[in-house]
Formats: C-alpha cells, structure tokens, sequence
C-alpha cells in the first residue's frame, strides 16, 4: 500500500470492467463503444494525476497518458470552431471513472466530440447523436448505484460554504464524485465560489441538494458515473 493510501477506497465503477492496466490489450474496437477504455486517475495524490481546470490540450494528454490509449486533437476542426488547444476546461476531478465517460465530461460545452481512428481516439467537431451516445454497462451500473446513494439519509449544516466545498463534503461523506458542471461554469451559469447556507438533519440526500441548490438556480443530475451540479438555465 502507497503511503498515506486509504485503506477503504471508493467503490468506483471501473472494479467491474477488466483494465488495459492488467490486460495490456488495447479495447478501442470492442463492439460495445468505449466500455473497457478507462481513465485511470486516483483520489490519492502523487499516485494518479487529477485534473483541476487544466488547458484542453494538457487534459487530453492526461487521459491519454492514464489510459495508455493514443488520443489526438483534431487541429483543424478545432479551428474552425474558434477553440485553441490551450483554452481552459474549467473541470475539477479527481476519482476513477471510464474513458468514456472522463471525456465527456473534459469535451462538455466545447461543442467537441471523440471518435474512434485507425490508432486510438481524436478529439474533433461534435456530431449528431450516434449509438456511442447511449449509456455503456459501466455508466448503468454507476447510474444505479448513484441513485441508491441519494436516496440515502443525510445530515448538515452550512453557513456561508462555497459551493465547491459543499461538493467536496458530499463527495467525503459518500465517496462518489460530484462535478461542478464544466459547461454551466463555463458560460458563467455556475459560480464554485457561490456561497451556500442550510441546514438537515436526518433527510434524505437528494432531498437535502435540492433545497441547497434550489436557491442557485442550480440542480442535481447524474451522468457519466459521476453526480453533476448544474445550472437549471441549461438545456439537457
């Protein structure tokens, strides 16, 4: 064990999908889109980079780098839709979740996609919706496992918290991953340093969001195995 490594790690996702880590096969072309491609960055520092509002360029070439999976920014499309490789993703994380799913999140209010290439992946223009954009077997299960958690009881109290910090409270006291959505921040829809005031006790988790959030403007949704806070303003 690392030093400093909890010893009751998250129940992630990806213990359910045979790593490229221990196969050593690279699983871009399985018929199932993107199911066994996972992005591999740990809650633990030093032992797996995280993202913290990191350039395009710089979160590409981490997930590239932890997936061990070719990933390239197609330069032109990138032009053409007014996005430089160095523009700021403003996106927080640190947990283990698939591939798939980090991309999402990194591309999401980019207007970009990812497609499959003879060598990997490459990040280009954002398509009408195929079949890799329904859920994979991995972000069901996350789907499902996160819904139990908010169904959950929990107690609180914040007075004037930032919104980044009572995310990072739930994320502690339930060991799941809650994203300030990087789309919503990004057009300016949600503020991390929003300040946040209320009160539960003994009230289910979801319930509890909702009367936090409420007063933001803001709500609660799951997707891409993790639980993202987001504007209402947004369209879905």
């Amino acid at each position: 064990m690392v030093a400093g490594e909890d010893s009751n790690p998250r129940p992630w996702c990806c213990s359910l999908a045979i790593s490229r880590r221990t196969t050593g096969r690279l699983n871009v072309f399985h018929s199932r889109p993107y199911t066994n491609l996972w992005l591999q960055v740990r809650v633990l520092p030093g032992v797996f980079d995280t993202l913290d509002d990191p350039t395009l360029s710089d979160a590409i070439q981490t997930l590239s780098k932890e997936s061990r999976i070719p990933i390239r920014l197609d330069l032109e499309a990138l032009k053409t839709l007014g996005i430089a490789p160095d523009v700021r993703v403003p996106y927080k994380m640190a947990g283990l979740v698939t591939l798939r799913s980090g991309l999402n999140l990194v591309l999401a209010g980019l207007d970009l996609g990812f497609e499959r290439e003879e060598k990997g992946l490459v990040i280009s223009r954002r398509e009408k919706p195929t079949r890799s954009d329904e859920l994979s077997q991995p972000q069901q299960f996350c789907l499902k496992r996160i819904e139990k958690v908010l169904a959950g009881n929990t107690t609180y109290d914040f007075q004037d918290k930032t919104l980044d910090e009572v995310a990072k409270h739930f994320e502690g006291q339930t060991r799941e991953n809650f994203v300030l959505d990087p789309a919503a921040r990004r057009k300016g829809a949600l503020d991390p340093k929003a300040s946040v005031t209320g009160s539960g006790n003994d009230v289910f988790l979801q319930e509890g969001l909702k009367k936090l959030l409420d007063p933001l403007g803001l709500k609660l949704t799951i997707r891409d195995e993790v639980v993202v806070i987001t504007s209402k303003s947004m369209v879905e």
